[in-house]
């Protein structure tokens, strides 16, 4: 049985196949902040730094006093930020990107090629709280959209369409992947889960030097 998301980008009367609106969608690494980040794929000397990573506010649940279970203001951060502690890179069929500034890990971003929907899949973008007054939420994203023009493999096989799947109450997320070209293409009701999307045309990739991207994510030592 077909997944809601495989429906929905199957679907041609769902905004699918997106033509972003250029002035919105910028691929361009270190253009959204003072101090661009140090960008590489995550490695073994990562893992600590993702055992500690705090994209939350609060940083930690409190636990009800009734039920006495775990609870969160933000339970869609709470997650993520479970689910980015709990990986060991290097991951093999995940690509998990980090940024650096100079107080540490800024940035966690995750994607993968779904094979049944053709398409890339978005599984987490998260930024550090003590940078949540900075772009860098913007600067990862697009980090990680322009990293996926570069699987040549996918793209050239037909791997255009790009999604992620974000719960209906995180305004901020939804904020982010608007700015970013994105479409929202409909809402699985039981989960709460939106799924938004973007095509890259011909027109809107922008295949930049492979030497100059591996170069900004080489690991250099940081962690």
């Amino acid at each position: 049985m077909d997944s809601p998301t495989t429906n929905a980008l199957a679907s041609r009367n769902l905004s699918c196949r997106i033509r972003a609106n250029p002035r919105s969608h910028t691929l361009r690494p270190g253009a959204l902040v003072s101090v661009p980040l140090n960008w590489r794929e995550a490695s073994h000397s990562d893992r600590e730094h993702l055992q500690r990573f705090v994209c939350t506010d609060p940083p930690k649940a409190s636990r009800d006093p009734v039920t006495h279970q775990p609870k969160h203001p933000q339970p869609w951060q709470m997650r993520v930020q479970t689910g980015l502690r709990g990986l060991r890179p290097p991951l093999k069929t995940h690509r998990l990107i980090v940024g650096y500034d100079s107080g540490g890990l800024a940035a966690v971003g995750m994607y993968e090629p779904r094979h049944e929907e053709e398409a890339f899949y978005i599984r987490a973008v998260a930024r550090a709280q003590r940078v949540s007054q900075n772009h860098v939420a913007d600067e990862l994203l697009a980090f990680v959209i322009n990293r996926i023009t570069l699987e040549r493999e996918y793209v050239e096989d037909g791997y255009r369409d790009i999604f992620c799947q974000i719960h209906e109450k995180n305004s901020a997320s939804k904020k982010l992947f608007q700015r970013a070209g994105f479409e929202s293409i409909g809402l699985h009701e039981e989960s709460g889960l939106e799924t938004w999307a973007i095509h890259l045309g011909d027109d809107r990739i922008e295949l930049v030097d492979e030497d100059v991207v591996d170069a900004a994510i080489v690991d250099d030592g940081e962690g």
